[in-house]
């Protein structure tokens, strides 16, 4: 009997669940411009097992103040059954909320999908860096970072293939002892 796309969906979360990586380090960091970032390296299951991956969220500073989330996987070019190539470039080919980002356990549960765009990077090695970008003081990426910073519960990070509904990537990170680090990135100068 073939499962129902509701029990598959049921399955792939409790899998991202179970194997939720243990609390993590994320670092703070400022650059020489003043924007902000906070950045996680962890893995990430592939249609070809576990990779290394990093997490960052970066804010700007300056007159207009924008948000952006980036994923960047290694090793891209050994995971099967993944187009990398629909997602390559401000004109993919990729579209829809194929990337969704979530907080699971928080006291105020948050998500955020959308259609990344991205491209073949040599940081990390053999890598591919999504990405996607929101401008505001009120916006979507904004609310789940808020959501984040309460160093409770997990963030959850599932990305679909464009041309394969049925294939994913995902992770889950802990936020446990996160809080400092989402502070200072939330913090007004």
């Amino acid at each position: 009997m073939k499962p129902t796309i509701l029990q598959s969906c049921l399955l792939a979360f409790v899998a991202t669940v179970a194997n939720a990586q243990s609390p993590s380090s994320w670092s703070y960091h400022v650059n020489s411009q003043g924007a902000r970032s906070i950045e996680l390296s962890g893995s990430i299951s592939t249609p070809s097992g576990s990779k290394s991956a990093q997490i960052k969220f970066v804010r700007s500073t300056g007159p207009k103040v924008y948000w952006s989330f980036d994923l960047a996987i290694e090793s891209v070019s050994t995971i099967k059954g993944f187009t990398f190539d629909d997602f390559e470039g401000p004109d993919s080919r990729a579209s829809g909320e194929l990337l969704i980002l979530e907080t699971i356990g928080t006291p105020k549960p948050t998500r955020f999908s959308f259609c990344p765009a991205g491209g073949y990077v040599s940081q990390p090695k053999d890598g591919f860096n999504f990405s996607a970008v929101r401008t505001g003081p009120s916006n979507p990426l904004l609310n789940l970072v808020r959501s984040a910073s309460q160093g409770k519960g997990q963030l959850s990070v599932r990305l679909r293939d464009f041309k394969n509904p049925g294939v994913f990537m995902q992770a889950t990170y802990d936020l446990a002892g996160s809080e400092q680090a989402f502070t200072q990135f939330l913090a007004s100068k």
